[in-house]
């Protein structure tokens, strides 16, 4: 039997469908989820608290609050009117408007005269227009009185919100300093800590790459693969690089919080960078986005771990990188930085059709739903634009976040070192009971990778984590297979038909299992295990 979270079911009980007012059910929910989320998070990582004040995995992306809750369609609304008065008082407020036909230039600035806003962005994919207020918003007037003549089927805010600042952040170091190092509480997995440290440059040549640039190709030897980290060992990568595949000529496109392309796990991978933070360039500031980067597609390096020498490795350590930043520096965004940095993967893939790319999207929150503007756009992207998109469940633990509820999202949950779902990580079904959501897992728990702005590596935790080994899982498959270019649904498929499943998780909370690279790339089909509803039950109340 598929679980829905509790708490949803205890709204129903007290809401009938019938009278059932989202605006009013989730205000309350809002305040608890963000208790919830504290609660949960802090008690799975509290050995490790330290580590993670500067680069600490939370809520990192989109949170537009109220934004699921106060959908307008046709001349209908949704908004109070004290809402649509504070519009007045945040000047960092847009507005999306998706229509039911995309109207007219000149008509697109005629709404927006009517709105006393600016036109930020056209999306031709999902039918919509991004619009910065500049004056005196007059959005309630605009729904009240125009929005019916103009086709309009929903109407979104677009706040530029913040997530909570990190203690000591990463700073962008000063050219003739020696990058800090970080306390001995911190970490231990340091490259600056290791004189046996080397970069591994193996036996370089120069693909054939987009946009005249060169991406420097490794050569993974077996000592790189027999003593890869626990990660890449298990979701079966090291075995895949055995077989010298390891994600040539194939692009992951990071939207994140930028790259630092300087880090000797990234330096000469990107390939190209664009910035839709206002007021900031695609370098990364705040951490997040490298560290996803690293694991996606970094370069060999070795460290010692516990008094053993092991590799830290990208899963697709010769695939490029497309840095698209649109977090900024405290990790924050908005649903229009998303919308516009999907729409340039779009547009770069029509520029380069025949270069396979895939999205990495660790980023989403928790007030979003199926029918937002972001997944519409991730939907877009798979379906027509053909390209696999890989999402992070969020770290909410009894929700799926948005845009990992959209439908051909490839949404990932976080397992540990056992490969055991984290606390943290999202669980579903999704939004209905047909919609289960994770799609697959990956390793999320203490995870070590690049540390912007400096040559050291950190470890982190997160579905953040998680979602690049899926990204470079796919890279992996795209090199093997070059007959899986643009067919984003089978390689889906093909990922959770040979995932790792795990007869005591539940489906809601591991998708089809752990990814398993090597089986993909062989196609092997699906280990069969029998379902144990002891361990089920064990599992889903904390017994041993």
């Amino acid at each position: 039997m598929r679980l829905f979270p509790i708490f949803l079911i205890l709204i129903l009980a007290v809401y009938p469908a019938a009278a059932f007012d989202l605006s009013d059910v989730f205000k309350p929910i809002d305040k608890i989820l963000k208790k919830l989320n504290d609660l949960f998070y802090h008690s799975d990582l509290i050995e490790n608290l330290e580590l993670f004040k500067a680069n600490y995995e939370i809520i990192n992306g989109v949170y537009v609050e109220k934004t699921s809750w106060s959908i307008i369609s046709g001349s209908s609304v949704n908004f109070s009117d004290p809402d649509l008065r504070n519009l007045a008082l945040q000047p960092e407020v847009g507005v999306i408007i998706q229509f039911k036909r995309l109207p007219d230039l000149d008509v697109i600035y005629r709404i927006a005269e009517l709105l006393g806003a600016e036109v930020d962005h056209i999306d031709k994919g999902i039918n919509a227009v991004i619009f910065k207020f500049v004056d005196k918003p007059k959005l309630k007037e605009f729904i009240l009185q125009d929005a019916s003549q103009f086709d309009v089927a929903s109407v979104w805010l677009d706040f530029t919100t913040r997530v909570p600042e990190r203690p000591n952040p990463p700073r962008q170091p000063d050219p003739h300093e020696i990058p800090e190092r970080p306390p001995d509480n911190r970490t231990n997995n340091t490259m600056e800590r290791h004189p046996g440290y080397r970069y591994w440059v193996g036996n370089p040549h120069v693909p054939v790459c987009v946009e005249n640039k060169t991406v420097k190709e490794v050569i993974i030897e077996r000592k790189q693969a027999e003593n890869a980290y626990w990660n890449d060992k298990l979701i079966a990568a090291s075995d895949v690089w055995m077989e010298n595949i390891t994600g040539r000529n194939v692009v992951i496109a990071i939207l994140d919080t930028g790259v630092d392309e300087n880090h000797p796990m990234l330096k000469g991978k990107v390939i190209g960078s664009i910035s839709f933070v206002e007021g900031e360039d695609p370098h990364d500031y705040h951490g997040h986005g490298t560290h996803c980067a690293g694991i996606a597609a970094g370069y060999p390096v070795q460290i010692n771990k516990d008094g053993r020498l092991v590799w830290v490795s990208g899963v697709a350590p010769n695939a490029a990188i497309l840095n698209v930043k649109v977090l900024g520096k405290n990790g924050g965004g908005s649903l229009s930085s998303v919308i516009k940095g999907l729409d340039y993967v779009a547009q770069w893939h029509d520029k380069h059709p025949d270069v396979p790319i895939v999205v990495s999207m660790s980023l989403g929150t928790p007030f979003g739903n199926p029918s937002d503007p972001v997944c519409q756009k991730v939907n877009w992207l798979v379906k027509e634009k053909k390209i696999p998109v890989v999402v992070a469940a969020g770290n909410e633990f009894i929700v799926i976040d948005s845009p990992g509820l959209a439908t051909y999202a490839i949404t990932v949950a976080a397992v540990d070192q056992d490969g055991k779902v984290a606390s943290f990580s999202g669980k579903g079904p999704g939004t209905n009971y047909e919609d289960i959501k994770p799609d697959i897992a990956a390793p999320g728990v203490k995870i070590p990778s690049a540390r912007a702005n400096t040559r050291e590596l950190i470890e982190m935790s997160g579905t953040s984590m998680a979602t690049p080994h899926v990204a470079g899982v796919i890279a992996l498959l795209l090199e093997s297979d070059p007959s899986l270019k643009d067919k984003p649904e089978r390689i889906k498929e093909l990922l959770q038909a040979t995932a790792k499943d795990d007869p005591t998780q539940p489906e809601i909370w591991e998708g089809a299992g752990v990814v398993d690279a090597y089986a993909a790339v062989k196609k092997l089909p699906k280990r069969s295990n029998v379902f144990d509803p002891l361990g089920w039950i064990k599992a889903l109340f904390g017994g041993g």
